[in-house]
């Protein structure tokens, strides 16, 4: 989530029915030369792991190597199609792992609220029952940079190194003059969007509903929509949005010590005002650590994954072979 107007738009259709939703025509497949068939391994459940509850979480990993690069999406982007840009290429050189959080994508819903306690757990459980190996480098965009925080101040002997892409951070609403506006509004947004679901009515075009992408095969549209068409997903996304807003920003961690953190994040300059809380925002995380970078990436939007996914992998790429490399 974000403070930033243009932001919030990109957090709310994004959001309603995971990034990637579906709009007209997906019962008709696009031409064959059109069609990415590497996306349809996002079309189905990829490996669904048992929890000790007994609840299943997808997680879907490719490649080998150490560490272990996972991959944490932000508000409505739980789905680990999310990352396939960025995915791909670090597959590449080292074991990367995203996955779908409880209620998201393929995976079963969770005890609510859904805190950023709950979610860490449920990362660590995850991790734990897949035999994933760490250390772990992970990786958070927008709400996702409070998950792996929250994990490397609750786990810190499994995190090796953080990558934070245009994080938020618990209580910034309260930063910025406008903040409990956007607040009130993506709420609103999601509770719309939720009544729909709940009635069925999920219309394609709407703003809970956005349009396909043209290389995405007919399986892998129908399996979208039929995941952001429930309930449940945005039940999750409310509940993960009230949780994380309504901590105090004194609960979250003081000092990483050295441990390795790369910070990216975008301007805004239609706010100057919210821009310099921004950028102030995420000078406090590269204060965290003694060992920290932070990187301004002008041409991209807040959905930095899809909008630059090279300059993601740069970051991600660098700290891995700083950790293979034993410096910290």
């Amino acid at each position: 989530m974000s403070i930033f107007p243009n932001m919030l738009r990109e957090v709310v259709i994004a959001g309603a029915v995971l990034w990637a939703s579906i709009g007209q025509g997906f019962a008709q497949e696009p031409p064959a030369q059109v069609i990415n068939r590497d996306l349809d391994a996002y079309a189905t459940p990829a490996r669904l792991v048992r929890l000790p509850d007994g609840r299943k979480l997808n997680l879907y990993c490719v490649g080998e190597g150490s560490p272990t690069v996972l991959l944490e999406s932000g508000l409505g982007g739980g789905s680990f199609l999310y990352w396939n840009k960025v995915q791909a290429q670090l597959g590449t050189m080292t074991r990367t792992c995203a996955y779908d959080r409880a209620g998201l994508g393929f995976s079963d819903a969770g005890p609510f609220p859904r805190s950023p306690k709950r979610i860490t757990e449920d990362l660590h459980n995850l991790l734990v029952a897949a035999h994933e190996m760490r250390p772990f480098v992970l990786v958070g965009h927008s709400q996702g940079g409070i998950y792996v925080r929250n994990y490397a101040a609750t786990f810190p002997a499994d995190v090796g190194g953080l990558v934070l892409i245009e994080s938020a951070a618990l209580g910034q609403f309260s930063r910025a003059s406008t903040g409990p506006l956007m607040v009130f509004d993506t709420v609103v947004a999601l509770e719309t969007c939720k009544a729909n679901a709940d009635r069925g009515l999920i219309q394609l075009g709407s703003t809970c509903v956005g349009s396909i992408p043209q290389n995405y095969s007919a399986d892998l549209s129908k399996a979208l929509l039929v995941n952001g068409s429930k309930s449940k997903n945005y039940e999750t996304q409310l509940s993960e949005a009230r949780e994380s807003l309504a901590l105090a920003p004194d609960s979250e961690a003081k000092s990483f010590g050295n441990l390795p953190i790369s910070i990216l994040y975008v301007p805004h300059p239609e706010s100057p005002e919210m821009d310099r809380a921004w950028q102030k925002q995420q000078n406090e995380f590269a204060n965290l650590s003694t060992n920290s970078s932070i990187k301004l990436v002008p041409n991209s939007g807040h959905m930095m994954p899809k909008d630059q996914p090279a300059i993601v992998v740069e970051a991600v790429s660098a700290l891995v072979n700083t950790l293979r490399k034993g410096v910290r």
